[in-house]
């Protein structure tokens, strides 16, 4: 039998996994500036593009997962801490992608749905949810 999970937990797990295939999209959009650069054609190229990708989105989707469903609050604490430390680098890149174009929208997109997951994660039934683990 499936334990009961909070409406805000579903709500964080939908938000964090429809960021990651968003984050999909906006990687398969930037991919040849990315894998073109001078810095990433030093580690590898294109390669190294979809290893990094791939990595962050098998890391992302777990931690995710480990909170949604099996209500780690160490996850919950390595997700959060990894978004507040990755608030620096974002910003910057931002503004490029907005420069390219639609990209910009669509990363803008998935950083107000993991904005909108974290909010969800620290709702009282959320919380009541994560305690009763």
């Amino acid at each position: 039998m499936q334990d009961q999970q909070s409406a805000s937990l579903r709500y964080f797990e939908l938000l964090g996994l429809g960021s990651l295939a968003l984050g999909v999209i906006v990687a398969g959009m930037q991919y040849n500036s990315l894998a073109n650069s001078r810095e990433v054609a030093a580690l590898g190229g294109g390669g190294f593009v979809v290893l990094v990708q791939f990595i962050v989105l098998l890391v992302s989707g777990a931690l995710i997962l480990f909170i949604s469903r099996k209500k780690s609050n160490i996850a919950k604490w390595i997700w959060i801490v990894l978004f507040v430390l990755g608030l620096p680098a974002y910003i910057p890149q931002l503004a490029k992608m907005f420069d390219a174009g639609f990209v910009g929208v669509l990363s803008s997109i998935q950083f107000l749905m993991l904005a909108a997951a974290l909010y969800f994660l620290f709702q009282p039934d959320a919380r009541q949810a994560m305690k009763k683990s």
